[in-house]
């Protein structure tokens, strides 16, 4: 698994021009809560068997409300917080490894700050998205940027 984190930080690196701030604390959380990367497969791929677009956000709303222990806070202060700052690296991570939900996927362009660029969802489908949106698809899809025409 390292090497496969290695080459994922490299194509983070080449979507934001550096390393993003939350990258090392999204792999503590990742190796720390294991059931969550479960979850989110699963619910993906029920998502990838209907045919239907989908975005992490909304993926994690379900794991939120859809399974006990998993909400933001709990009032108890037990059970598993689910940070909305992990959305985009579950996103890619998914389209990582296995390519074929990029058809379905939402995802937005990463800032190298951590952000988003604009703030508006960039289709995961090369046959609708705009030249960038395009290009970040095809980075994840394929490991390395489009050869420019």
């Amino acid at each position: 698994m390292a090497k496969k984190r290695s080459e994922f930080n490299q194509l983070l690196e080449m979507e934001c021009g550096e390393i993003p701030p939350y990258t090392g604390k999204f792999w503590e959380y990742f190796d720390a809560n294991p059931e969550v990367w479960v979850l989110i497969r699963d619910i993906a791929k029920a998502k990838l068997s209907q045919g239907r677009r989908f975005g992490m956000k909304q993926i994690f709303e379900r794991i939120r409300f859809g399974y006990p222990g998993m909400a933001a806070t709990d009032p108890d202060g037990t059970g598993l917080r689910l940070p909305n700052n992990y959305t985009a690296y579950y996103a890619r991570l998914l389209v990582f490894v296995r390519p074929d939900m990029g058809d379905l996927l939402v995802l937005r362009q990463l800032h190298p700050n951590g952000g988003h660029r604009g703030g508006k969802p960039l289709p995961f489908n090369k046959t609708k998205t705009d030249a960038v949106g395009a290009r970040v698809v095809y980075l994840w899809q394929h490991g390395t940027w489009p050869e420019e025409e």
